[in-house]
């Protein structure tokens, strides 16, 4: 896990521009002190069509793929595969705020202690062609059964079932496994994760009120509110679609209430690095352990008038 530590006030920004062959994002972190026109929690976004919970999450989902303790998976303790068959973060599963645009997916978990966000981009995909064992590796499976291919379309004209399902069952049941750990390097493939973001807020239960954690569809928007030792919270999280970003602004009606801790848990099947790059900003470059797609996460911070923002740019 990678922390970046700045007293932020909130605003997230996640943006893709695809060009030739790469796909670029840019994560924008900002928090949002008191600004006039824009208070806290003063919209009641459970009016109209919502659906929305009145309980903070727990954070024990948190690196679910490690069992919490992600600094116990490295070296020749990594794992093959992220988990398979039963879901560790129930809470990501069945509470959580999904947003999206098709490409970029995140989901808002709206825990009071931190901020999780879990999020992927459609291209980020283990196996393929490219995997240790090569192309053949992963086109020729069942290349010695392609001249019954004929036969068994023959079958199904003809209205043989029985003929054209046994033919099938006898020559074109794969070796491939569909599970990661079924097989070394796993061909198939699956679709993986990018990793997850985690902002600390300082803040902890005690004293705290007036919880919700709402789904607006009338606004496209995830929104997270609560009040806190009199001070009202509120997190706002939406994808635009012709814009290819997400954004996220912390915000509260008090100045000086918030204090940002942003941290990033990696792909456990990823080798990366983290650098610094130049005096505002931090870049993680890793690949995909089993096929060597290559992706990368930049953090950088940008300090404007009253308002400090934190920029992270992705690229796969």
């Amino acid at each position: 896990m990678t922390t970046f530590v700045q007293t932020i006030n909130g605003l997230l920004i996640l943006n893709n521009d695809a060009t030739t062959m790469k796909n670029f994002y840019f994560l924008l972190i900002s928090s949002l002190f008191l600004t006039s026109g824009l208070y806290a929690g003063e919209t009641d976004y459970t009016q109209g069509l919502s659906i929305w919970f009145d309980t903070p999450n727990t954070l024990q989902g948190y690196a679910a793929w490690y069992g919490g303790r992600p600094d116990l998976w490295k070296d020749e303790n990594k794992p093959v595969t992220a988990g398979s068959g039963h879901n560790l973060d129930a809470s990501w599963e069945s509470q959580s705020l999904p947003i999206g645009n098709g490409s970029l997916g995140a989901n808002i978990m709206g825990s009071v202690e931190a901020e999780r966000i879990t999020f992927n981009e459609k291209t980020l995909w283990r196996g393929g062609p490219n995997t240790a064992k090569g192309a053949d590796y992963y086109w020729n499976v069942n290349k010695q059964s392609a001249h019954l291919l004929d036969e068994i379309r023959k079958a199904f004209t003809e209205g043989d079932q029985k003929k054209a399902e046994m033919l099938t069952r006898q020559n074109f049941n794969s070796e491939v496994s569909y599970e990661a750990d079924g097989e070394n390097p796993f061909r198939f493939g699956s679709f993986t994760t990018m990793g997850e973001f985690y902002v600390e807020t300082g803040l902890n239960m005690i004293g705290m009120s007036d919880y919700k954690r709402i789904l607006s569809l009338d606004s496209a928007m995830a929104v997270v509110q609560f009040k806190k030792d009199r001070v009202a919270y509120q997190r706002n999280f939406f994808i635009s679609y012709p814009a290819n970003v997400m954004v996220v602004r912390f915000s509260a009606d008090q100045s000086g209430k918030q204090n940002l801790v942003f941290s990033y848990a990696p792909n456990p099947l990823s080798t990366g690095s983290m650098v610094s790059d130049g005096n505002k900003g931090l870049v993680y470059t890793a690949s995909l352990d089993n096929n060597g797609m290559k992706y990368v996460v930049r953090i950088q911070a940008e300090k404007k008038q009253k308002e400090e923002h934190c920029v992270m740019q992705m690229e796969s």
